[in-house]
């Protein structure tokens, strides 16, 4: 996978999609954790928040072996996902401008 890497010229963003391929059920939990806040009532949260909330739900709550890191530079690129796949809801994470290193 790493000759795929190449191909982007945003280092941060082919980690992201390596992470994301090898860890689909990441982004079902994330999404999952979204539609909770939204039937909750919130009409605005923060993308770290719900990654911090994966990274607990794995490390305390199931306690999974599984060894996946989610980095903190991944929240971003969940969020922009979402949003993608959500227009309608737009509003729900602020997205800032991403600058490139």
């Amino acid at each position: 996978m790493t000759k795929q890497l190449a191909f982007f010229s945003d280092p941060l963003e082919a980690k992201f999609i390596e992470f994301d391929a090898a860890n689909p059920h990441v982004w079902d939990l994330f999404c999952r954790l979204v539609d909770r806040a939204i039937a909750a009532g919130q009409r605005r949260w923060s993308a770290d928040a719900i990654c911090h909330l994966i990274r607990w739900h794995y490390v305390v709550e199931t306690r999974s072996d599984c060894g996946f890191r989610l980095n903190d530079h991944h929240v971003t690129f969940y969020a922009r996902r979402w949003v993608a796949a959500h227009p309608e809801r737009a509003s729900f994470f602020q997205i800032k401008t991403r600058r490139l290193l």
